[in-house]
């Protein structure tokens, strides 16, 4: 994830960042990203939208000092904050949730703020097989790494062959 944030901000694309576990404020070393939850204030999450409009700015929300339960509040009230602002402005350009397990499960209300189509969303997980049902019928694109867990292999491979994407020629493994 940190590779394709990189490369996104290199092309001055503006990203909203929540990091659940704070791996990702080394991202705050690039000119334009600014890091909020460490040592500087996470805001509340109404405000966001409004730090990433005023200024050509990407953020990363670094929620490791919260509790998991403050997390999906938290999460749970950005979301719709940042789909509003992409709705009048188009910023952010792409919101990546990572650690999407976490917030994403069959039984998480956030699901729902991820079905609207108005951007790009990418959600970073080792265990897609702890995602909700719904969001994987919503996703468009998969980026696939190598595991060793059995019942994520097993997913991924039941997502594509139902997709019928193994059947397509454009399909390839790398």
């Amino acid at each position: 994830g940190g590779l394709v944030a990189e490369a996104l901000l290199e092309r001055g694309d503006r990203l909203c960042i929540v990091d659940p576990e704070g791996e990702h404020a080394g991202l705050g070393t690039h000119p334009r990203v600014l890091v909020l939850g460490r040592q500087l204030p996470l805001p509340k999450p109404e405000v966001v939208p409004e730090v990433l409009c005023a200024k050509p700015l990407s953020v990363v929300l670094s929620l490791g000092a919260l509790d998991h339960v403050k997390k999906c509040d938290y999460v749970d009230r950005l979301l719709p904050a940042l789909l509003n602002a992409r709705i009048r402005s188009g910023i952010p350009h792409w919101t990546f949730v990572d650690e999407a397990h976490y917030f994403f499960d069959e039984h998480s209300p956030h699901v729902r703020h991820l079905q609207d189509r108005t951007g790009s969303t990418l959600l970073l997980t080792y265990r897609p097989s702890q995602l909700a049902a719904a969001l994987h019928r919503a996703v468009e694109t998969y980026l696939v790494t190598s595991t060793e867990v059995d019942e994520e292999r097993y997913l991924v491979s039941s997502l594509i062959a139902e997709s019928g994407r193994m059947d397509d020629p454009s399909y390839r493994e790398v």
